[in-house]
């Protein structure tokens, strides 16, 4: 790798970097920040289509550049933008569409990390607890093609060594989007079936809807890995098992739609456009690098009667385009987003792979029917048109245990068709109770929402919410990375300069548009350590004013913290210790709090992640108990420390620490250790102590795991 001039170290850069730059960075970019629509009213649909009202000066005047351009300045200006101490400290995984790497970026947009492959993203990746990167990847296969193809995924090793690789791409089935790796190590990911022209008709379809003379459905599937090669499938679960139609009394699954929201109807599908429309938006998908070149023809052995035109884009078979996957381990549940109908559906995952093809079995009792969906009620029967609140959606996330909002879930809200057009990032609370999904449907509940042109993009796209409360969200179409705190707040703004070297179909761009070149194509740096200098790494490639950005592309951006166990697993950093008195750890920086607040101050940071550090090394600490000790009298008291150590447990949990292995307390005022008359004893009696309560399974120091405080609750949120 060849260093621009100047150029430190990429370790040592980082802060380098910042420090000498920053300053300019910010005031260069400072009018960047963009006001943005926040809602935090809680709705129930169909009211949650209702957009939040817009702050006064969100429609900024266009520049002198943008005048000159044609083009907002937001999609000229590459690398970083802007950022604050807010931001969460980690780093984020950027695989552009276009490329055949994946880069590790921190938070001054140096690339602290690359692999390499033989092939664009198909389309998810992520960073596993060993330092290893898993990757969608998108390799030909001449049946069936559409957006989001992938066929393959791969595990590669720090050093870009593939070890282990899975292929589902054939004549009958291809991976696509999105995967998750489970608890358990396995990987859950989506796939396309293939249903011929006459299965689809003989099920109900309408001969209309067949435009490609065959159906290809989304299935699941959960594979146990087998190093070097392949995978185990021990569970399965399809949408073609759980359909509905009321077409035709004499084929199967006849019935009301609307009578069975757990059903699929199998003549749901996405709004009809015109041809034309749907070759420009083909072609849009294929700049962008997010479909490949594939056949044109339709099914050669269609059944004439199956009625669907001739010369249809086999991508007219991708019936429901399932876009993400997301798994929640306490409920055992499964979220998918379903693009073409604009629902999030919820799955149980309990069941086995006999009873998801069935409605009966299951921790609910209910087989592989759908618990729970939201987001379009007309295309099961349940409410007209303008009750649509999800719009050609991306990227559902259930927010992880010990981040705010733990138990929702986030979704990127594209607004394809959407009255007014616009993307949003909505947060919506389920109660997916045992008792909730057994009396019916639940409902949906937006809490928080974030609106803003910047994060405009009609494809891709994702959200992911941050331990500390804050939200990254990619604009996948230009490639632009923003986290947002809770009030809207922009406190960290990245667009992406890395671009990619492969145009779909295996084209290769003109000469200099790799990642980080300029438009001379030079190398302007920004693979080499730092974010490229002024006025490099520009847009380099065809596009229409405010279309799709198509060299910087991303399909999602997930960040991992700085103390995530697989980011140190590939930067390496040292194993904390601590001095032990009587097993508890003795820190060299206390940890404080604001007032009453149950929140840890900034400063106590330093002493948090080392603890986190310490506790995911030392796995033969079975239990850790958190104390939490105040000088407040009485109930008060004893209710500020349980909130202080439930609130601690979760930043621990959020910065990679298994919350199964924390046990957190409250001791109010009931164990001073100096005299509380004085101002300085009552400081030292504000305290928090974390002690090892179990080695190895085995309690320690003869006392009850709770070490006789009062239980602050489950760290996990049972």
């Amino acid at each position: 790798m060849t260093m621009p001039p100047f150029a430190l170290p990429s370790r040592l850069s980082v802060r380098v970097t910042q420090a000498l730059f920053a300053p300019l960075l910010l005031c260069t970019w400072a009018s960047a920040a963009p006001a943005a629509a926040v809602s935090t009213d809680p709705q129930e649909a169909p009211g949650v289509a209702q957009d939040a009202a817009t702050p006064a000066g969100n429609d900024r005047g266009a520049s002198a550049a943008e005048v000159e351009s044609g083009e907002p300045e937001a999609r000229r200006a590459r690398g970083l933008k802007l950022r604050t101490e807010r931001a969460f400290d980690g780093y984020t995984l950027l695989a552009p569409l276009q490329s055949t790497s994946t880069f590790l970026v921190g938070l001054d947009g140096e690339v602290v990390h690359e692999w390499t492959s033989d092939a664009p993203p198909g389309q998810a990746t992520y960073l596993r607890e060993n330092g290893h990167l898993l990757r969608a990847e998108r390799i030909d296969n001449d049946v069936f093609y559409g957006g989001g193809e992938g066929g393959r995924v791969r595990e590669y090793d720090h050093a870009g060594n593939v070890v282990w690789e899975y292929v589902c791409s054939d004549s009958k089935r291809r991976a696509h989007h999105d995967f998750k790796l489970l608890p358990n190590g396995h990987v859950l990911l989506i796939a396309w079936e293939y249903k011929s022209g006459e299965e689809a008709f003989d099920a109900g379809r309408d001969p209309a809807l067949l435009e490609a003379a065959q159906l290809w459905p989304d299935m699941l599937l959960e594979l146990e890995l087998t190093p070097p090669s392949g995978g185990k499938v021990v569970w399965e679960w399809h949408a073609w098992d759980h359909l509905i139609q009321e077409r035709d009394p004499k084929k199967p699954n006849h019935g009301k739609v609307a009578e069975h929201p757990e059903r699929i109807d199998v003549n749901a599908d996405r709004p009809a456009r015109s041809a034309e429309d749907e070759a420009r938006e083909l072609e849009d998908l294929r700049r962008l690098g997010y479909v490949g070149d594939g056949p044109r023809q339709t099914d050669p052995g269609a059944n004439p009667r199956d009625g669907a035109p001739r010369g249809r884009p086999m991508r007219g078979g991708d019936w429901l385009h399932t876009n993400a996957v997301a798994y929640e381990p306490t409920l055992d549940l499964i979220a998918i987003s379903v693009h073409s109908l604009s629902e999030i559906w919820i799955l149980d995952h309990s069941t086995t792979t006999a009873e998801a093809r069935t409605s009966r079995g299951g921790r609910y009792g209910k087989g592989g029917d759908l618990l729970a969906r939201f987001g379009n009620p007309r295309v099961h029967g349940a409410g007209p048109s303008d009750a649509q609140f999800l719009f050609g959606q991306h990227d559902v996330q259930w927010i992880a245990a010990g981040s705010p909002g733990a138990g929702h879930l986030l979704v990127f809200n594209n607004g394809q068709g959407k009255p007014g057009g616009g993307s949003s990032v909505d947060e919506f609370e389920l109660d997916l109770s045992l008792d909730s999904v057994r009396r019916g449907m639940p409902a949906a509940r937006r809490v928080w929402s974030y609106a803003h042109a910047d994060i405009d993009s009609g494809h891709i796209s994702g959200a992911q919410r941050q331990p500390n409360g804050n939200t990254l969200i990619c604009a996948g179409e230009s490639g632009r990375v923003i986290e947002v705190a809770p009030d809207g707040t922009v406190v960290w703004d990245y667009a992406s300069p890395l671009r990619g070297e492969v145009r779909a179909g295996g084209r290769r761009p003109p000469r200099g548009a790799g990642p980080g070149a300029d438009r001379d194509g030079g190398r302007a740096g920004a693979r080499d350590g730092g974010p490229p200098p002024a006025g490099a790494g520009g847009p380099n490639g065809r596009r229409r004013p405010g279309g799709p950005d198509m060299d910087h592309g991303l399909f999602r951006a997930p960040r991992y913290a700085a103390e995530d166990p697989g980011v140190e697993a590939l930067l390496g950093r040292p194993a904390e210790t601590f001095e032990l008195a009587a097993g508890r750890l003795v820190l060299s920086q206390a940890i404080e709090f604001d007032g009453d607040s149950a929140a840890p101050t900034p400063a106590s940071d330093v002493s948090l992640a080392k603890i986190a550090r310490w506790l995911r090394a030392r796995r033969d600490v079975t239990k850790a108990r958190i104390e939490v000790h105040v000088d407040l009298a009485g109930e008060p008291g004893l209710e500020l420390s349980k909130r202080r150590a439930k609130a601690l447990a979760a930043n621990l949990v959020g910065r990679g620490v298994d919350c199964s292995r924390l046990v957190i307390v409250g001791f109010g005022d009931s164990k001073p250790v100096a005299d509380a008359s004085t101002p300085a004893g009552r400081a030292a009696n504000r305290r928090v102590e974390v002690r090892v309560a179990e080695l190895r399974g085995r309690a320690v120091g003869g006392e009850p795991l709770d070490g006789g405080g009062a239980s602050a609750g489950d760290p996990c949120g049972r």
